[in-house]
């Protein structure tokens, strides 16, 4: 029904903001390896800045509008499908995530951050078997 479809539309859009959040970091890397060592005039470089820019801005955003729609996700399957377990876990490692990236936005950096970008990859690892499985 609409509401299954509706669900099924807020898990997608869950998936898109969390792959936004998620390649904040890889972003990072490939500017520092391979953009910065770019000319400043090369177009190439001025449109990935203003990419990064972009991401690492709304990283926030991306972050707590994924775990929001996360939860929206949770609640219409579970009322109008199924429980899905590793649905779930996916929502709880989400939320893990975004405590210890609140955490980090709030100073207590170096330590968590260690912590936050593996259990952050982790999540895409759980979505990818539930979307995979359909589990």
């Amino acid at each position: 029904g609409d509401m299954s479809e509706l669900g099924g539309f807020f898990g997608w859009l869950t998936f898109v903001c969390y792959l936004l959040s998620l390649i904040n970091q890889p972003c990072k890397l490939v500017y520092k390896k391979y953009i910065l060592q770019m000319d400043k005039e090369n177009d190439i470089r001025k449109v990935y800045q203003m990419l990064m820019k972009f991401l690492v801005k709304y990283h926030k955003l991306f972050g707590i509008t994924a775990g929001s729609m996360a939860v929206a996700h949770l609640v219409l399957q579970i009322l109008f499908e199924r429980v899905s377990f590793v649905g779930i876990a996916a929502t709880i490692l989400m939320f893990l995530t975004g405590f210890m990236g609140m955490l980090v936005a709030y100073g207590h950096h170096s330590k968590i951050l260690k912590i936050h970008r593996p259990v952050a990859y982790s999540v895409l690892i759980v979505v990818a078997v539930h979307l995979i499985f359909k589990i």
